[in-house]
């Protein structure tokens, strides 16, 4: 907890953001029924294992229906075809709620970027998608041009 607050200072738990974020949407008309629920949290296990405090299984269970948009990193990666199908999804004159959810791992030592998972001998970066772009960039920053439709 410690880690937490000195490097992301005002974190709350998910299920406190959920209930500020569904109060927030539910007083602008959002319901279960008119609004569709979008996902672009990365699928990183860590993610999804705590169904009392993780935000994406806390929406779906508030909000229903999910359509899935990410990728590694918790980027959308849909592209028009997804983006298609997720308009076609959302009730007549509704809502469309997305979440977008990237993350990091704190370890038992309090180090951002690293966490030890269940039945694993070793801490493992989380997220790695994201570190792992990091790292790239860090060791060349023209890395990531994108030029002419596609990475040099």
């Amino acid at each position: 907890m410690k880690a937490i607050n000195e490097h992301f200072y005002g974190a709350m738990k998910g299920y406190e953001a959920e209930k500020l974020i569904a109060a927030k949407l539910l007083e602008r008309g959002f319901t279960r029924h008119n609004s569709l629920f979008a996902n672009s949290a990365c699928p990183d296990e860590i993610n999804h294992d705590d169904p009392e405090d993780d935000l994406t299984l806390l929406f779906f269970r508030r909000w229903g229906e999910i359509i899935p948009l990410s990728c590694l990193a918790g980027l959308p990666f849909v592209g028009k075809s997804g983006c298609k199908t997720m308009f076609e999804h959302v009730p007549k004159h509704g809502n469309i709620i997305i979440l977008f959810a990237p993350h990091v791992g704190i370890d038992n030592d309090g180090n951002v970027g690293t966490i030890k998972r269940n039945f694993q001998s070793a801490k493992t970066p989380a997220c790695g998608a994201a570190i792992g772009s990091l790292r790239a960039l860090q060791k060349d920053e023209t890395s990531g041009d994108f030029k002419n439709g596609h990475f040099d």
